[in-house]
């Protein structure tokens, strides 16, 4: 959604309504010709008293349309079957409570310039100025007494981005029920929630501003319950109205409203940041772990075994589950805690056995879409990204309808609609939270989080842990190193194992530091296995050091997934990050914009070609003969085993080596082929990684040296040796070669 792109004519008009001290004032803003283009005036034309009721309606009221009646009556009988009107048992009291609920729900889903944009923040500043409706750098103070005012396009585009915030965050505050809503409001819970910034660390990106500092946990926690909400009434079968077990006096609802609030008390000031690090020390220091555990065993027994076995998994997702248990812990008492613990250890066996219990099912199912809900929305309010606008950029359930989402719990799968919202997962993922940027921050916090912890080694695990749920006063934030995204690699890997594929890629053996300026974030995939490792280069670029540490660890990583049989997507990603990782070093060495494409060679039995990496030549060799047996393209297959034999008779071994087996080409950034590429050998050395270029032709054919002079070597950069022709049992070989020693700069990735 974007005010910009919608095609305003003169004198179009719109409200928009602000909450301030005081009470609400209301701005009248008109489109008007200016100096040939076209501009908003707006002015203050209302200032109801702080104490007019929140319910006063401003706004202009939808109408209702066709089908109407049907629609109250359905709400009504809702209402009386359910006993969750406010006078259940009374139908006149239903029927008016029905017709106020599809009258504001109508409102909720008119695009936001359509009605008068509600402001759930305090606006103000002093009792002698107003605020416009923020707008980033563009916002401005005006007098009371003012009259015009002007505001950007930007300014509606922002005020309708936080009215859709503050509109959901209101909702959820006015529909958190039972016990949820006594949880929500506790003191203690409501000031830990507003203190931790949604986007933890990140909240001071600039591509997350003005709103990304705005936006807390507190705010994500209400339109997280605002949307469960709104599902009780949209998924009358998926069991949020019944109790969650025999028995019980919460409702499934409340039950996972509560989860809501329970497991977000888990995140620590830099959320994910924050947690990675602590997972370090956890995983490091078992005096950590059990401090923590014992705390727990404290309070709860079977939940302190439910956290070993978590923190077991070593999942870095679901370490602030086991921190929101220690905090409930700590921070709760009585028949609170009780409460919460009881729903605690019912969510969370979910992490370690999936339930059995149809019920429970439906409402783990529930709990999670509107989570996924809730956080697009956040992203969708925060990120300026046409893709995330246009799916999330009005009331999000006019357009993700909830009667679109479906459990089929013999089926088991999502909608397509959830399987789109995984999507954007991926994409703001990739996009934002993987950005040189964040990840630059990510690092910087990371290492503040483990020198603050150092500075108090001297007080308990509690004391530095509770310190920690807001930004501590003594915490000094490390300064930023410059890095740039080089490459991203899929590696083969589960949840468990990402802490010691850190530590092999920290230092895998080597005495002296291989990153340098550099560095690397390994982050284990949250819905599926693999790992994602990305490689940043420092402000001096990717020393060869760096290049030889990597180039090793990608090969140890190849050796184990050849025994992989049928291969995975797994397997198979990381042979496509193996062969990208060596173009992105050649495509260095390329004139201009030029850079290699690849085209996988098809085997059998699910085998794709792209490149061979190991740590020696005689290992790469071998996984040569095997993968040939399997290779369909016969003429690809002579060609790569002239190129062994021929570079059986040099001085490679000890080092690890690369050769592409993929159909290699040269091509311009519009992807015009300039030439084709026979053979590419890269050895990883100490002194820079050495290329052997190779053409090949039949032993009845010429031209080997000429085709690869005039189109290959032309291409490159640096001066490469003379041509030499050789000869193997089938065919004729010209090569030549170069030793890339220099610091690799970072430019876009692959």
């Amino acid at each position: 959604m974007s005010l910009i792109r919608k095609p305003w004519a003169a004198g179009a008009r719109i409200q928009v309504l602000a909450d301030q001290r005081d009470g609400l004032a209301l701005f009248d803003y008109v489109l008007i010709e200016h100096d040939g283009g076209k501009k908003w005036l707006g002015q203050v034309v209302k200032h109801p008293s702080s104490s007019a009721p929140r319910s006063e309606s401003i706004l202009l009221k939808p109408e209702l349309g066709n089908g109407a009646v049907d629609l109250i009556r359905k709400r009504a009988y809702f209402l009386h079957e359910e006993r969750t009107g406010e006078r259940w048992w009374d139908p006149a009291s239903n029927w008016l409570e029905a017709e106020r609920f599809e009258t504001e729900l109508a409102a909720r889903h008119l695009h936001p310039v359509e009605i008068a944009v509600l402001f759930d923040n305090d606006l103000s500043r002093s009792d002698e100025t107003r605020t416009l409706p923020p707008s980033g750098a563009i916002a401005r103070k005006v007098s009371r007494t003012e009259n015009p005012i002007s505001a950007s396009a930007d300014s509606l585009v922002l005020a309708a981005r936080l009215s859709r915030i503050g509109e959901l965050r209101s909702h959820g505050n006015a529909n958190i029920k039972g016990f949820a809503q006594e949880l929500f409001h506790d003191a203690s819970v409501a000031a830990q929630l507003r203190n931790i910034p949604h986007f933890g660390c990140l909240s001071t990106m600039e591509s997350l501003q003005p709103l990304g500092s705005i936006l807390s946990r507190h705010d994500y926690v209400a339109i997280h319950c605002a949307l469960l909400f709104d599902a009780k009434l949209h998924w009358p079968g998926i069991g949020l109205s019944s109790p969650i077990s025999k028995g019980s006096q919460i409702s499934g609802l409340v039950a996972c409203q509560s989860w809501a609030v329970l497991v977000n008390l888990g995140h620590l000031f830099g959320t994910f940041a924050s947690e990675r690090a602590l997972f370090f020390l956890i995983a490091r220091d078992p005096q950590v772990r059990h401090e923590i555990i014992k705390d727990i065993e404290m309070c709860n027994k079977e939940l302190s075994q439910t956290c070993r076995a978590l923190l077991e998994q070593r999942n870095l997702h679901r370490v602030f589950y086991v921190i929101a248990s220690w905090r409930a812990c700590k921070l709760l008492t009585g028949k609170r805690r009780r409460t919460c613990i009881e729903l605690l250890n019912i969510f969370l066996a979910e992490y370690l056995q999936k339930t059995e219990d149809p019920h429970l099912r439906r409402l783990f199912w529930a709990y999670k879409v509107t989570r996924q809900m809730a956080y697009n929305i956040a992203h969708a309010s925060v990120l300026t990204s046409v893709a995330a606008d246009a799916l999330f950029g009005h009331d999000l359930p006019n357009v993700v309808s909830f009667g679109s989402i479906t459990f089929d719990e013999y089926a088991g799968e999502d909608s397509p609609l959830v399987r789109l919202m995984d999507a954007f997962d991926s994409y703001h993922a990739d996009q934002t939270f993987a950005s040189d940027e964040a990840v630059s921050l990510v690092l910087g916090h990371i290492r503040s989080f483990k020198r603050w912890w150092r500075t108090h080694e001297t007080k308990s695990v509690a004391e530095r842990l509770t310190h920690l749920f807001s930004r501590p006063a003594d915490w000094s934030d490390s300064q930023s190193t410059r890095l740039k995204h080089f490459l991203r690699l899929k590696l083969v890997g589960e949840q468990d194992s990402w802490i010691s594929e850190v530590r092999a890629w920290l230092r895998g053996g080597v005495v002296s530091d291989p990153w340098g300026e550099s560095n690397f974030m390994i982050t284990p995939s949250p819905r599926r296995s693999g790992l994602v490792c990305d490689i940043y280069a420092g402000a001096g670029g990717l020393e060869n050091r760096t290049v030889q540490h990597v180039a090793g660890r990608l090969a140890d990583q190849s050796v184990r997934s050849w025994s992989v049989e049928p291969p995975g997507e797994v397997e198979r990603s990381l042979w496509r990050s193996v062969a990208l990782f060596g173009a992105r070093l050649f495509d260095a060495y390329l004139k201009g914009s030029l850079r290699l494409q690849l085209e996988p060679v098809v085997a059998r039995g699910g085998h794709f070609g792209y490149a061979i990496l190991a740590p020696s030549f005689e290992q790469a060799r071998d996984r040569f003969e095997a993968f040939r047996r399997m290779m369909q393209d016969e003429e690809r297959a002579q060609e790569l085993g002239a190129a062994f034999e021929h570079l059986s008779r040099q001085s490679l071994h000890g080092v690890p080596c690369l050769l592409f087996v993929a159909r290699t080409r040269i091509v311009t950034s519009d992807g015009n082929k300039v030439a084709d590429v026979d053979g590419l050998f890269a050895s990883f050395r100490d002194d820079g990684v050495e290329w052997i270029i190779m053409e090949t032709k039949a032993l009845a054919q010429a031209g080997a040296a000429g085709q690869l002079e005039q189109k290959v070597l032309s291409c490159v950069s640096i001066p490469t040796t003379p041509v030499q022709n050789h000869r193997t049992t089938t065919q004729k070989i010209a090569c030549a070669s170069f030793l890339a020693s220099k610091n690799l700069s970072a430019t876009a990735s692959l």
